[in-house]
Formats: structure tokens, sequence, C-alpha cells
């Protein structure tokens, strides 16, 4: 967990190569502001929940946005820069933006969801004891931790499934948290998993039948 309470000055990325912060260089292409130098008035705050699977693109950033008045909610799908991501991202939406390193465009959501009551529920599961309760991964499995059985015991292999990401900020505090790979058996964990279900079901455009409020 990153935290920190003022808004930051944040120089723009650089995007200028292949290889670099794709996912700073593909907002900073769509103009979507950096949450880390962003202020905001009493009453609003902005979550950004990145939902990506290792080296499969593009990747989802759904945010949420809140006002005491109003509730929004926006889709982005974002890649690194190359032919060949280029070509497939683009394939599932219209307009897009790109530069050197990274590109996105808007994706899909689902019309009907009701996005304050979303963030009611996962303020109901504890999004935010998130900064002061991570959960605590696994330590890595080593070769001699191996049972008779071929299983390993009190530790974590991790593999390449779903990387979820947060980024919150309010008008009094900023953090960033990973959800950990491979998470030992806790309250903690059971929270993060029901987090990451709901925000990744609503990520990939599902209703309310599969994911809930």
């Amino acid at each position: 967990v990153i935290g920190s309470a003022a808004a930051q000055t944040v120089a723009p990325p650089t995007c200028t190569t292949v290889r670099g912060d794709y996912r700073g260089c593909a907002l900073f292409a769509g103009g979507v502001p950096d949450l880390r130098g962003m202020t905001f008035a009493l009453g609003e705050s902005e979550l950004r929940f990145y939902l990506g699977s290792g080296n499969v693109f593009p990747e989802r950033l759904l945010i949420l946005h809140q006002t005491p008045d109003t509730t929004t909610a926006r889709l982005f799908l974002i890649w690194p820069a190359s032919i060949i991501t280029d070509s497939f991202a683009r394939s599932r939406c219209g307009e897009t933006w790109s530069n050197t390193t990274g590109g996105l465009c808007v994706g899909q959501l689902d019309s009907t969801r009701d996005w304050r009551a979303v963030l009611r529920r996962l303020d109901d599961l504890g999004l935010q004891r998130i900064p002061g309760d991570p959960a605590k991964t696994r330590p890595p499995c080593h070769q001699d931790q191996r049972t008779a059985s071929g299983n390993f015991i009190g530790c974590g292999v991790s593999g390449d499934g779903p990387v979820y990401d947060l980024a919150y900020r309010s008008e009094w505090v900023y953090w960033t948290y990973g959800f950990p790979s491979v998470a030992g058996p806790s309250a903690e964990a059971q929270r993060d998993g029901q987090i990451s279900q709901l925000l990744s079901c609503a990520a990939r455009g599902l209703g309310r039948r599969q994911c809930g409020p």
C-alpha cells in the first residue's frame, strides 16, 4: 500500500520508447489526468481499478467518480504499444488514442448499473480499511518445501492469473494497492477477494445479475 494526503506535482510520463510506463502513457495520450495530481472538493472521490491478466492485453481500467450529488463510471481499455496489441485492441473499440508507449480507448459498461450502490457495497466490504489492513502475501515456495505427495504447504505458488490494482483519491487522502497474487488465508484476503470479484465483474461490462448491486 502506498498512500499520501495532498495532491502531488506530477511530471508527464516519458512516452518516446516502446518499453515504458504504458499505463501512464496511455492515460496521457487520452487526456485522462494522473490521479496523484488531482485536487478534489469536499465529498468528492475517485476509485480506479485496473484489471489485467499477465501478458494478455488490453487491460481494463474502471473509473468510479463520486460527488455528493452524482456518481459516474467510465471504462477504458489500455495496452502497451506494439503492432500486435494495437491491432487487437483497436478491433474492440472505436476512437483510440495512442503514443509510442501506450494506447487506450473507451470501453462499454452496463448502462443500467447503479454505480452509487456499487460504491456503497465496496464500503460495506471494507474498501476504506485496505490502507491500514492490507492482505499479507504468502512467502514464495521453494522445491525443498514440496511434500512427498508433490504439494506445497504454507507458501504460495504464483501463476499467470488476473492482476488487480487499485488507486483511490478523496479530498484528503490518496493511496494505491496491488492485490497480492498469493495471499495467505485471512479476513483481509477474503475481503480482497470479494472486492476484486465485484470490480472485475463490473469492469467486464456484466450486469447486476452476475455482479451484485
